[in-house]
């Protein structure tokens, strides 16, 4: 019996299961077409929260947040650059950490009373 190259590539068992094998990262990773997930967490299997660079300052008043990072080393090995980076506009009091979060806004200004 001959087959079209498209038949062959139906009824093969390994192509089979490649194509079970990507249907099913896309439904436990929400890669699909509708994003349902923030930005962050787009290709992280659900449930599990990225690691984010928190930085607090005093001057000014700010909240900021960097990242997402897969893994906590990687969050801190690029805080420094991130703190370098601010005390060059001239940010004084910050503060950092480390955290597995889920930030609406990466820069909250805070308001003077």
């Amino acid at each position: 019996m001959n087959y079209s190259p498209y038949q062959h590539f139906l009824t093969s068992g390994v192509n089979l299961s490649l194509i079970a094998l990507f249907f099913l990262l896309v439904l436990q990773w929400g890669i699909g077409i509708k994003h349902q997930r923030p930005p962050g967490q787009r290709f992280l299997p659900h449930g599990w929260q990225p690691w984010w660079v928190k930085i607090r300052t005093t001057t000014p008043s700010c909240t900021y947040y960097f990242g997402p990072f897969p893994f906590r080393w990687m969050a801190e090995r690029h805080q420094s650059g991130y703190c370098e980076d601010l005390a060059v506009e001239q940010a004084q009091g910050i503060d950092v950490v480390i955290l597995r979060d889920s930030p609406n806004e990466l820069t909250l200004l805070e308001e003077l009373d």
